[in-house]
């Protein structure tokens, strides 16, 4: 991004609503897992640049570039943490070692996986999609961001998974799993 020398001015001058979004928003800075406080500071600091550069951020009005660098810091942590709990939930060395579960109830989530996978296949509709969107809430994403994914409400995704968790309670295969676990 290429700033001109007034836009560089405007970012000098309002460089320390970094530190006041990382201050007020961030906490337990050091337990923010791969992320660094430069890296947060550096993704706020390009949002403040994308700010003066769009012409957001002019003189003592800077409330939209606040809420521009804490949203942007806040979608960058949660996808760090979306990738990072993915790698953990699809890595088969992490289901090893003195920290892991019992092979036998390894046994059973296995089992109750492909019970799922088999009641999703056989459902339809909108218990198929409540099903999908249970995966995907495991995976760390909303009913919002899974309504904007399917082009629907988040009031319809709640709903869809109502009505899956009624169908699955029906099947007794997982409803006998689901008492082991």
């Amino acid at each position: 991004m290429h700033l001109n020398n007034q836009e560089r001015k405007i970012v000098e001058e309002n460089i320390g609503l970094v530190d006041k979004v990382i201050k007020d928003w961030v906490h337990n800075i050091n337990g923010l897992g791969s992320f660094t406080y430069n890296d947060v500071y550096q993704v706020g600091y390009f949002t403040l640049c994308k700010a003066a550069n769009e012409g957001r951020l002019s003189g003592e009005s800077s409330t939209y570039a606040y809420v521009m660098i804490r949203n942007a810091i806040f979608t960058s942590l949660k996808t760090a943490t979306r990738k990072r709990n993915k790698e953990i939930t699809t890595d088969p060395n992490l289901m090893s070692g003195p920290a892991a579960d019992s092979m036998d109830n390894v046994d059973m989530k296995n089992d109750l996986y492909s019970a799922l996978e088999a009641a999703e296949q056989n459902a339809g509709g909108v218990v198929k999609k409540g099903i999908q969107a249970m995966r995907l809430m495991a995976m760390g994403y909303t009913s919002g961001e899974i309504g904007a994914e399917f082009n629907v409400p988040a009031n319809n995704v709640t709903a869809w998974i109502s009505k899956s968790r009624k169908y699955l309670r029906s099947i007794p295969a997982i409803a006998e799993l689901r008492n082991y676990l």
